[in-house]
């Protein structure tokens, strides 16, 4: 399968998202539960992001192939944490769950984990 997002397109995606994690919940309005689950974890990605080896990170110390590992086994505590925290009981907050959780499995399935970066 052709993967054609590199890791410095990754990096960008993945700082991109931190932005809808942290905004758009308080742009649309979203209770406060709600928009504090996802800033945490836009944060928490964002932390991640920033230590990973990509070109933007602000250190380079996790391999961009662990990065894909964590991402890959921490998609349950995406699943998990709003569900948990009732954040999937607001029809809205709902939506944006989906929506934002169908990026993220198609960046994660779409991102080239074997390529070195530059």
């Amino acid at each position: 399968m052709l993967r054609p997002i590199t890791p410095r397109l990754h990096g960008i995606i993945d700082y991109a998202l931190l932005g809808v994690w942290a905004g758009v919940p308080r742009l649309l309005g979203l209770p406060p539960k709600v928009r504090t689950v996802f800033t945490a974890m836009g944060v928490a990605q964002a932390g991640l992001n920033a230590v990973t080896d990509q070109p933007y990170a602000l250190r380079r110390i996790i391999p961009f192939r662990v990065h894909g590992t964590i991402e890959k086994y921490g998609a349950a505590l995406y699943v998990v944490l709003p569900l948990a925290t009732g954040v999937w009981r607001d029809r809205r907050s709902r939506a944006f769950y989906g929506a934002l959780g169908a990026a993220l499995v198609t960046n994660f399935n779409l991102t080239d984990w074997t390529s070195r970066p530059r």
